[in-house]
């Protein structure tokens, strides 16, 4: 009876914790914003959340990164306005409390030091190797990585056949800490990059967001400088120019080219799960909040937009994971169930060994 009891309990455990449609991200294409931000902003280009769950933006045209304390509402002005060393501000992140940011017209990226008031200046840059940098993000080690763009040529040639502007291919820089101002990146990678945008780490793999190939690529470890992608997302995608990843492990995009964010399912390849255009003009970053909300930075709108989590109670769990995580918990049941059948049975020896012997 009490083998039965285990295994009913197991498989119920089992269909509680995995039932398809728990999941804590069921965005709809339908959804449309929940709260907009504009106070303050221009043309937002990056959004990054700090450690306390407060929203920043990087403002392009105004050359600031602004802070916003929740409770959030579509009224509320920025508590920092941080404008020091700064002249065009996109990508932006975090790393132990302190803000990053890549500063396209400086050809910098510049560090700020928490705690962060609008009086604060950088307490680095870096900039060896760099022509237009666009995008971070930090590894699992710590490592830094940026996006640069790369840049457009002009010629002065009167020749007809040779084209007044060529493109320069950007490439992705990696700077190991302690981070210096004098240091260089330890790589550089560029093959099949043409205009990376926005970077993302997923299980290891390295994300990138390449406007020019209109796809995600995917750089796989150990990384070197003749590190070469494959194509991971393609579907769909016209300007891809953010990512980030949630924590069920889909691939979310900004697409400004199709005014969309786009929610892809690993396996990646397929079509997006989830296409959001309601009220989208100009997508170009993406974030997601301590709680599960999608925040959207659209440049052209001059907003940032908050997509409310459908279900921000549960744990997050995507249709494919299902798939795979009810076979695991009942293969630990199982193996559990004959180790206490084992043990059991031990125990009966036990007893019996103990009475021949009059103990």
């Amino acid at each position: 009876m009490r083998r039965r009891n285990f295994i009913e309990a197991a498989l119920v455990l089992s269909l509680l914790l995995f039932l398809p449609g728990s999941s804590a991200r069921a965005f709809t294409g339908g959804q449309s914003p929940s709260l907009t931000i504009s106070d303050g902003l221009s043309s937002p280009a990056g959004i990054a959340f700090d450690p306390s769950g407060n929203l920043w933006v990087s403002d392009n045209g105004l050359g600031e990164a602004l802070e916003f304390v929740p409770p959030f509402a579509s009224g509320g002005p920025p508590a920092v306005e941080l404008s020091n060393g700064l002249e065009g501000p996109a990508g932006i992140t975090f790393s132990s409390g302190n803000l990053w940011i890549a500063d396209y017209s400086a050809n910098k990226v510049l560090e700020y030091a928490s705690p962060i008031t609008s009086g604060s200046s950088p307490a680095l840059a870096l900039s060896n190797g760099m022509r237009s940098p666009i995008g971070l993000a930090f590894d699992s080690s710590g490592d830094l990585w940026v996006a640069d763009f790369g840049e457009f040529e002009t010629t002065n040639s009167s020749d007809i056949n040779i084209p007044a502007q060529t493109t320069i291919p950007g490439s992705v820089l990696e700077f190991k800490p302690p981070f210096s101002s004098g240091e260089s990146p330890s790589l550089n990678i560029s093959s099949g990059l043409v205009n990376p945008l926005a970077l993302a780490f997923s299980s290891g793999d390295l994300l990138v967001a390449d406007q020019g190939m209109q796809a995600v690529l995917m750089f796989g470890p150990p990384f070197s400088n003749s590190s070469s992608p494959t194509i991971a997302i393609s579907n769909s995608l016209t300007d891809p120019a953010g990512i980030t990843i949630d924590t069920a492990g889909d691939v979310w995009v900004a697409d400004y080219g199709s005014r969309s964010v786009f929610e892809f399912v690993p396996p990646l390849g397929g079509s997006p799960a989830v296409a959001l255009t309601n009220g989208l003009s100009d997508p170009t970053a993406i974030a997601f909040d301590h709680t599960g909300n999608l925040w959207i930075a659209d440049k052209v709108a001059g907003k940032v937009f908050e997509i409310a989590n459908p279900n921000p109670s549960s744990p997050g769990i995507t249709s494919y994971e299902y798939l795979l995580a009810v076979p695991a918990i009942l293969a630990v049941s199982i193996v559990a169930y004959f180790l206490a059948l084992t043990r059991s049975r031990r125990g009966r020896v036990k007893v019996a060994s103990a009475t021949r012997m009059g103990v």
